[in-house]
């Protein structure tokens, strides 16, 4: 049917089956098409993944994208685990997984996939998101508060996955402290007396340092602090030269009694710079050599220039 009016001008045809036929094909382009599991699945080949993300697909049942690490042992054969994966099921209730636990999609700002942009938007930020590194130990010193995962490093039970800007979150390196500790604990109790005196002696170590070595040891292997005692070898000498003091005591007798009066202050590290004295001749203070005493520990100084300042 066609109905056609004229202007006062004699112009202008109106075709009203045309115009309905307009009508409907603006409609449809306009309608927006709910997004659903059916459509993400017939459009999955368009979805751009981040580098080295695989898609799986289960018709009508699930949609899986994923991220593969490889372990590589020296004893087996390298072998491919699933990282990072995202899993939408038939109704588009999202999961995201690394290894075998969920994390929220509320880490990276997403409250539901609405459509392929938003999918995009997720898959790229759990890409690029920095996941605790974990650590690797001996599966003996495992804990109760620590598992280990899929790909063989050790986990606490309360790990954090997603950190800004650490490698390890703060329960790991926690865990990891006290690891380090306990096995620090079995090498030290399998220290026996004869050992570490044959490694001092291959080692050369001086006299000294080998009276700190063993009392460092000593006392790790107690394990009440309070009630720690030390050797009376563990007191070293500071390097003052004890006959200083009866050469000072020549000197003042010379003096009167007036010029005796006074205070004598001794700092440590500028006593251990001053000359030495040469106790063959204690006639005079001016009777000084220029060695230094460096205690019974290392080299004697040679000249002026050798100071017990340092150790």
């Amino acid at each position: 049917m066609t109905i056609s009016t004229q202007n006062p001008f004699g112009e202008f045809i109106f075709d009203l089956n045309n115009e309905c036929f307009k009508n409907s094909e603006s409609n449809k382009q306009n309608t927006v098409v709910p997004f659903s599991f059916k459509t993400m699945q017939e459009n999955i080949n368009s979805i751009i993944l981040p580098t080295a993300w695989n898609k799986h697909d289960i018709p009508n049942k699930l949609i899986m994208f994923s991220y593969h690490i490889t372990i590589e042992n020296e004893s087996e054969i390298p072998t491919p685990i699933i990282f990072k994966r995202v899993c939408l099921n038939i109704n588009l209730k999202t999961n995201c997984l690394v290894l075998n636990a969920e994390i929220s999609l509320n880490i990276f700002g997403i409250k539901a996939i609405t459509s392929v942009t938003v999918l995009e938007e997720l898959l790229n930020k759990f890409d690029s998101a920095n996941i605790c590194k974990r650590y690797k130990v001996d599966s003996y010193l495992k804990t109760q508060n620590s598992y280990v995962d899929p790909n063989e490093n050790v986990r606490h039970i309360s790990y954090q996955f997603i950190i800004e800007k650490k490698d390890i979150c703060q329960y790991c390196t926690c865990a990891l402290r006290k690891q380090i500790e306990k096995n620090f604990g079995y090498k030290m109790s399998a220290f026996s007396s004869l050992s570490l005196e044959d490694g001092l002696d291959k080692s050369v170590i001086p006299y000294i340092q080998r009276i700190a070595i063993n009392e460092i040891v000593s006392a790790y292997k107690v394990k009440n602090k309070k009630g720690r005692r030390y050797s009376e070898n563990w007191n070293t000498k500071c390097g003052f030269d004890e006959k200083f003091l009866e050469l000072f005591a020549l000197h003042l007798a010379q003096k009167d009694q007036f010029k005796r009066h006074g205070i004598s202050i001794c700092d440590e590290m500028s006593t251990r710079e001053s000359v030495s004295v040469n106790s063959e001749n204690l006639t005079n203070i001016e009777n000084c050599i220029g060695l230094i005493d460096f205690g019974d520990d290392g080299d004697k100084g040679k000249s002026f220039n050798d100071k017990a300042n340092h150790g």
